[in-house]
């Protein structure tokens, strides 16, 4: 009986050596793969920060092409023509549309929003609103200077707070002083879809996530509303970043690449600073599909 137990004990034991090493085995296979994504997402990486630039570097020229048509209504005060030429305008490069822009508005001597790209005032919701307050180029371009900021439109109701990368440029009078300035906004959940749709191409059938990440948010993410749900970067994936990854991009050449394991699946994150957007970072995701 004694021998009986013993033998039953034993096999159990041996049973559960064998499952901690088949366990330990797997763990090891999806670290392999997590391995494997990482080296992967360096690519991906640097592709990204190139879509990025090219954004901003074309982002400020197509608006600068919006003062000579919007100045004589401005010098009209004509809202109405305002609106006509936002809604309407094209560029060499096609229409302003082609850009998923959140806002394009013009603003008066003060920083205050005359009109933007809605056809009917009723729906216009920046009419009123002073610019100045959310974005520094708001302010310079009303100096004359154009350019390039970041900045946050603050919640309103259900849809939550908004950043964006923002173009403006100054209008100015026959006389060269500034009357007002043109300007225009893309969210960041707008850039980050801008750059996933550049991204697919090259990463085969991974499972990937793109996102831009702004003083700890990630966006688009949570409740972002201003893409389509499917696109929100998960949250058990946004829980990944650490602070401390944050902080070694400052010391690795401006990227951090990690990997690690979720949900049984082998996957790598990626931070990488974009310097034309202050306090921001690209973040990636990717888990390589076929994984055993």
């Amino acid at each position: 009986m004694v021998a009986s137990v013993f033998v039953n004990r034993t096999n159990v034991y041996a049973a559960l050596v064998v499952a901690a090493m088949a366990s330990s085995a797997c763990k090891d296979s999806k670290l392999t793969h997590a391995q494997a994504s990482a080296a992967n997402l360096q690519a991906d990486t640097r592709r990204a920060r190139e879509a990025v630039q090219r954004t901003v570097d074309g982002f400020l020229p197509k608006i600068r092409e919006l003062v000579s048509p919007v100045t004589a209504p401005v010098l009209g005060n004509d809202a109405p023509a305002l609106r006509s030429t936002l809604v309407g305008f094209t560029t060499p490069g096609g229409a302003m549309t082609l850009y998923p822009t959140s806002f394009v508005t013009v603003t008066n001597r003060e920083g205050v929003s005359l009109a933007r790209d809605i056809a009917n005032e009723s729906d216009d919701r920046m009419k009123g609103m002073d610019l100045r307050v959310h974005f520094a180029c708001v302010r310079q371009a009303l100096e004359g200077r154009e350019g390039t900021c970041v900045g946050e439109l603050p919640a309103v109701g259900a849809m939550p707070s908004r950043v964006l990368l923002v173009a403006v440029a100054p209008i100015k009078n026959p006389a060269n002083e500034v009357i007002g300035t043109v300007s225009a906004g893309l969210t960041y959940g707008s850039i980050s879809r801008m750059v996933d749709a550049t991204l697919r191409g090259s990463i085969g059938d991974a499972v990937f996530w793109t996102g831009l990440r702004w003083r700890g948010r990630v966006m688009p993410s949570g409740t972002d509303r201003d893409v389509a749900p499917r696109w929100l970067v998960p949250a058990s994936l946004v829980r990944e970043i650490r602070a401390a990854d944050a902080q070694r991009i400052e010391t690795a050449g401006g990227e951090h690449f990690w990997p690690f394991v979720q949900d049984n699946r082998g996957w790598a994150g990626a931070l990488a600073a974009l310097p034309s957007m202050p306090e921001t970072q690209i973040v990636l995701f990717r888990s390589e599909a076929s994984q055993r």
